[in-house]
């Protein structure tokens, strides 16, 4: 959603504990057979590229677009872990949508073969309907998957490209349920989290688990009825939000964008899915919005979501 203020945020605390169940011996590197997973040592990780936005023109949208107080920090967390993680990273921001567009079309005629994936991260707003904007415009979420598929960029076919959205996708907020330690069913480490924080502000999810399976339904609509989203094999997008909802942001970089960086970095040995997992554990427990002066979006709480149609998985080391 298009935000006139910055918000600012309450978080719980960046303790690491609750990766212990992280350490079951079938997520790990060396259980999965080479077939299964996407081959990764070639010269180059991949291509990263980082579409950030801090300050927006757009007519029919004016005094509506805020500016973005996080997407310089988003640039510097995501920079540093993909270069951490060995991708060649490309930094375009508060880009017009015609060179956004014209950049990645160039990008996707260059040789890939040395690489070993793609990935997009995207911090910006956005609305209804996975429509996001450049610093001129709106524009649909499709177009940053058609110059890297495999009909247009050859060299990446059979290879994973990945897109991180970190943007809002409509204007409500999502509520969340206070439960005291035992009327929940709780792992050991988040009874620990809970303890500490007092209670626990869980993810409401009658209403958003319908939601998700639409998401995943529209990836595979063939008519035109909509604006579905049109993700092709070995595509993965997560987002930071799910449809019609808001994501939040906080002066240090959005909730999604450092979380997904912290267990990136953390996590090498692990398929992306599973990192993917915890992403939305950490979002969805330990981040709760405080801006009591907006009581819309007050102690409100989020959560990301994957499609996927990787068809091997995905280790980064």
């Amino acid at each position: 959603m298009a935000q006139k203020s910055e918000t600012n945020l309450l978080h719980f605390s960046e303790d690491d504990s609750d990766d212990s169940t992280a350490d079951d011996p079938s997520f790990l590197l060396n259980s999965v057979e080479a077939h299964q997973k996407y081959k990764m040592d070639y010269g180059s990780r991949g291509l990263a590229i980082i579409i950030a936005h801090s300050t927006f023109e757009v007519a029919g949208w004016e005094g509506e677009l805020g500016d973005r107080g996080c997407c310089q920090q988003d640039i510097d967390l995501s920079k540093r872990c993909f270069e951490g993680l060995g991708f060649d990273v490309e930094i375009l921001k508060d880009k017009k949508f015609h060179e956004i567009k014209q950049i990645l079309n160039d990008m996707s005629k260059e040789d890939h073969s040395n690489r070993g994936c793609l990935a997009i991260i995207v911090s910006t707003h956005g609305t209804f309907d996975n429509f996001l904007f450049a610093y001129d415009s709106v524009y649909d979420l499709n177009e940053l998957f058609k110059p890297f598929c495999a009909a247009n960029c050859v060299t990446l076919a059979g290879k994973p490209k990945l897109y991180f959205i970190q943007a809002c996708r409509g204007e409500n907020a999502q509520s969340g349920i206070d439960l005291s330690v035992n009327e929940a069913q709780l792992s050991s480490e988040d009874e620990k989290l809970a303890q500490n924080s007092g209670k626990m502000f869980f993810q409401a999810t009658n209403e958003e688990s319908s939601v998700d399976v639409a998401i995943f339904n529209e990836a595979y609509e063939d008519d035109d009825g909509g604006n579905h989203l049109d993700i092709k094999d070995d595509f993965l997008v997560a987002f930071s939000t799910i449809p019609d909802y808001v994501s939040f942001q906080r002066p240090g970089g959005s909730w999604f964008i450092k979380s997904l960086c912290k267990r990136l970095n953390k996590r090498t040995d692990r398929h992306l899915l599973h990192i993917l997992t915890f992403v939305n554990w950490e979002i969805a427990i330990r981040h709760e919005s405080n801006t009591p002066k907006r009581l819309n979006y007050h102690r409100k709480k989020q959560m990301s979501t994957v499609t996927s149609r990787l068809q091997k998985f995905l280790f980064f080391c």
